[in-house]
C-alpha cells in the first residue's frame, strides 16, 4: 500500500536477484492489468505499476503470479534476455466478483 514511484520502488528493491517465483498481490505495468476502470487508470488502460515492472526485467524470476485487476485474467510470456519470464494474473473472480476464472496450472 505505498505510492506509486520512489515509495513502492524501495519496496521492490528488496526483492532477491536470485528468486525463481514472485508472487506479489498487483501487477506490473502493461501485464495483464488492462482495466474497464480504476481511480489509477482510465477505461482501457493499464494499472499496473511501472516500478514493479522494471523489477520483473532486472530479476528475471522463471514465474510471477499476481492478481488484483481481476479482467487481467490469463497468462503470457514476457520476452527478456537472457530468460523470459512467466506472468500469471491468477484472479478467479471478474470485475463484478464472480467467481467464475479456472485455476492457471504452470509446469516450470
Amino acid at each position: 500500500m505505498k505510492n506509486r514511484g520512489a515509495d513502492i520502488k524501495e519496496m521492490w528493491d528488496l526483492i532477491p536477484e536470485d528468486i525463481d517465483i514472485l508472487v506479489t498481490h498487483g501487477p506490473p505495468f502493461g501485464i495483464l492489468d488492462q482495466v474497464k476502470y480504476s481511480n489509477k487508470a482510465q477505461d482501457g488502460k493499464f494499472a499496473g505499476c511501472e516500478e514493479l515492472r522494471t523489477a520483473i526485467e532486472r530479476i528475471q524470476p522463471k514465474l510471477h503470479v499476481f492478481g488484483h485487476v481481476h479482467e487481467g485474467y490469463g497468462k503470457l510470456i514476457l520476452k527478456c534476455t537472457p530468460r523470459d519470464v512467466i506472468c500469471v494474473n491468477a484472479s478467479i473472480m471478474d470485475e463484478e466478483y464472480h467467481p467464475v476464472n479456472l485455476p492457471i496450472r504452470i509446469e516450470l
